[in-house]
């Protein structure tokens, strides 16, 4: 065979996959030399079928299908032949990732599988078809996705929970609207004292004894039964009980601050506003936080329990005022007749234990506000007191001073009747007929 010969046929042992370039280069080195290897002389060419005869059988470029041993041992060029290779293992991290996005762990699984999902699929792309797994991996990869945003959920649930736990068990804690600020407590000014201590008769008969929707709320009003009488020396007693922060309070204290003003003088009398995070809020009023009252005729007996304003602390004292700052621990006569006469059976559970609360010499209890708060939304103690006087006919005045009428009808019936100039009103005399009937001892 010639050289020529040789040469092609050296180039279709390349061109069809069963010599190497590289060898190719070799063998036509040797032919060129004189030397022909044994592989270019002694190998015949493959021959090849129309159709493969058995598992890994490639196809050349020449269309014919040739035996597993015939393959070359780096692939040909693209295009040359086609062969579907067939992955010997499956990526491990493909299994963990699989494996632990069932288990999830409180989503510690499920960030796991992630994680080893990104890298299994990584090196099954970089193994060029050695590693299988890819399904396991995507499967890993999504439960984990979905396992995170579980625990994310979950994670909000148990702190929406614990929040309202803790909400309910601190329920004594005011939640105080933001940029707002308590009222706190400051000495009344001498005109609201004034305008209190000198409201004349004819304002008093303007303002009537009509009971409206707005007050007064005689329905708060009860008498026990075979009552003892309460006195302290030897003047029949008035015990109140309240807080500043309590809105019903605000109500209460306008209307029996004035009648009581018909009766004695105050001292010490104080202005504030009920509390921020309660109902009406910032209700303008009077305290009667360590007042005194002189009276020829009664005395007067006050417990301010609580400010207005919401403490740092959770103290118990704190707690038993809701979360606002405790002023006058309750002690002595008040607590005694507060603990008998606002519980049951005097009053309904629903009631037992509210403030306000204003004992009339035992003859006559109060457990409710006495008028609606929300008519005194929008002034200031300043201009509610100056009503008083200026216009009896409208509100807020008509409702405190109608209310004042009917205090001052409790009073009377406590001191026989005395002072006669309040006394023998009409209009005093006109509210104690609606008043619960008792007889003063």
């Amino acid at each position: 065979m010639s050289t020529a010969d040789e040469l092609s046929k050296l180039d279709s042992l390349r061109q069809t996959g069963v010599l190497t370039q590289e060898e190719f280069d070799g063998e036509k080195a040797k032919l060129l030399r004189g030397g022909l290897s044994s592989a270019a002389s002694s190998s015949p060419q493959p021959s090849g079928a129309e159709a493969p005869q058995g598992e890994g059988w490639w196809q050349a470029s020449d269309g014919q299908w040739y035996a597993p041993a015939t393959h070359p041992r780096v692939p040909p060029p693209p295009g040359s032949y086609s062969i579907v290779t067939t992955p010997h293992s499956t990526n491990g991290l493909a299994i963990a990732s699989f494996v632990l996005s069932i288990l999830w762990i409180v989503g510690l699984g499920s960030i796991l599988a992630v994680v080893f999902a990104l890298k299994a699929r990584s090196s099954i792309r970089r193994s060029k078809g050695v590693e299988g797994g890819d399904g396991l991996a995507i499967a890993g990869l999504v439960i984990g996705c979905l396992g995170i945003l579980g625990a994310v959920l979950l994670v909000i649930a148990v702190a929406v929970i614990s929040a309202s736990k803790t909400s309910a068990s601190n329920s004594s804690v005011p939640n105080t609207p933001a940029n707002a600020k308590p009222f706190g407590m400051k000495t009344a000014p001498a005109s609201v004292v004034n305008a209190i201590s000198n409201v004349s008769a004819s304002d008093f008969a303007v303002a009537g004894t009509s009971i409206t929707s707005s007050g007064p709320w005689t329905q708060f009003l009860s008498a026990p039964k075979n009552p003892q009488p309460l006195t302290s020396g030897g003047k029949p007693l008035i015990v109140y009980v309240g807080s500043n922060y309590c809105p019903y309070c605000a109500a209460t204290r306008w209307p029996l601050a004035v009648a009581l003003a018909r009766f004695g003088t105050f001292k010490g009398l104080k202005i504030t506003a009920s509390g921020l995070a309660d109902e009406y809020p910032g209700t303008p009023t009077l305290s009667y936080y360590h007042v005194s009252y002189k009276s020829p005729y009664i005395a007067f007996l006050s417990s301010e329990q609580c400010s207005d304003v919401v403490s740092t602390t959770s103290s118990p004292a704190v707690q038993d005022c809701f979360g606002y700052e405790p002023l006058e621990k309750l002690t002595g006569t008040a607590l005694k007749v507060f603990s008998k006469y606002d519980a049951q059976p005097y009053q309904s559970a629903n009631n037992a234990g509210g403030i306000p609360f204003v004992d009339f010499g035992n003859q006559l209890i109060e457990d409710g506000a006495f008028m609606d708060p929300t008519i005194l939304a929008g002034y200031t103690p300043a201009e509610i007191a100056q009503s008083l006087s200026e216009n009896p006919a409208a509100s807020p005045a008509q409702t405190i001073l109608d209310g004042a009428n009917y205090y001052s009808a409790e009073i009377c019936k406590l001191t026989g009747g005395k002072p006669g100039s309040v006394c023998d009103m009409p209009v005093v005399k006109q509210a104690a007929a609606s008043l619960p009937k008792f007889t003063a001892k």
